[in-house]
């Protein structure tokens, strides 16, 4: 570390700032120094993942391309969250530590109270606890689908744009239209959508840790 943070030092103290206010705002001091370590991490694990999804890796070894008499495996973007299975697993591993936290703070009793608002009692308690155990069990697919599913639109539409709309018509002349859209596309994505699904990913985090601990 620098009294005069180069570049790569700068972008790291960005990050831990930008999850250190993600934790204070939504969690009390102690609890915040306790889980600002899962924030940040899933935050930072996130971000690179989506980012390397947009670098053109050479993950088809089948398909050869001839370069100067050189077979070449096709280079292709492949995100690793486009496969539905690593944002359930990620969205599960935080549904586990905030319901855990909950019942630490409150107790298991405790914890199926604070899920209803305070002063509902009879029918209304009826109706309303399966639809509060109902959301929680929301939370895991939003949180899992919202990530899958933006990443996964993004790169087909980068795809369809940078050439299957062509093959698809069997007119290769519509590929120098559609190209330069695709290449908006992927830019968009890279510079954008990436940070801001690893930012929403962490601070719904937060938010679900903090809001386990507190009462309605």
């Amino acid at each position: 570390m620098a009294m005069r943070p180069n570049r790569v030092q700068t972008a790291v103290e960005w990050l831990y700032d930008v999850s250190m206010r993600l934790t204070n705002d939504n969690m009390d001091e102690k609890m915040s120094r306790k889980w600002f370590p899962l924030v940040f991490t899933v935050f930072i694990f996130v971000l690179i993942t989506n980012l390397l999804g947009y670098l053109p890796l050479p993950v088809n070894t089948i398909d050869k391309i001839n370069v100067a008499g050189a077979h070449l495996p096709s280079f292709q973007i492949y995100a690793a969250d486009t496969n539905v299975a690593l944002p359930l697993v990620l969205a599960l591993g935080v549904f586990i530590a905030y319901n855990v936290e909950g019942i630490r703070h409150h107790g298991f009793r405790g914890y199926l109270k604070s899920l209803v608002p305070s002063g509902v009692a009879g029918g209304m308690l009826l109706f309303l606890f399966p639809l509060e155990i109902l959301s929680h069990f929301l939370r895991l697919l939003s949180l899992a689908i919202r990530l899958w599913a933006n990443l996964l639109a993004g790169h087909l539409l980068i795809d369809f744009m940078a050439g299957d709309m062509a093959v698809l018509l069997g007119l290769p002349a519509v590929a120098w239209f559609t190209l330069p859209i695709g290449v908006a596309i992927f830019l968009f994505e890279c510079v954008l959508i990436a940070g801001l699904q690893a930012f929403i990913f962490a601070i719904l985090t937060s938010i679900y840790l903090g809001g386990a601990v507190s009462s309605h």
